[in-house]
């Protein structure tokens, strides 16, 4: 298994002629990272014990909208990735833990 894994992964750095992706897949690979963190952060904020939550409710759903929010009317300034994920603890926290949402 590891000569297999060496090997599919070392096939890059030993071809003798550089290596092109065609351009509809390059153009693909943009959204790669995107949708990955959509699929890690999605069930988190939305799935609670196996359930879907369908109420708007929700102090994840709330400070991830609020998180999104900055970063749309940042974006022109580069938001940080810090200030997001404080602005997120600082909403979600006291709504968790004072209001039980």
């Amino acid at each position: 298994m590891s000569l297999v894994t060496l090997l599919t992964r070392a096939f890059f750095l030993f071809a003798n002629e550089s290596f092109k992706l065609p351009a509809w897949l390059d153009r693909a690979l943009v959204f790669a990272p995107i949708a990955a963190l959509s699929a890690v952060i999605a069930p988190e904020v939305f799935v609670l014990d196996h359930h879907f939550i369908a109420s708007l409710w929700n102090a994840k759903l709330i400070a991830s909208s609020c998180c999104v929010m900055y970063f749309y009317f940042q974006r022109k300034h580069s938001p940080s990735v810090l200030h997001i994920i404080l602005l997120g603890l600082f909403v979600y926290l006291p709504l968790h833990l004072i209001f039980d949402i």
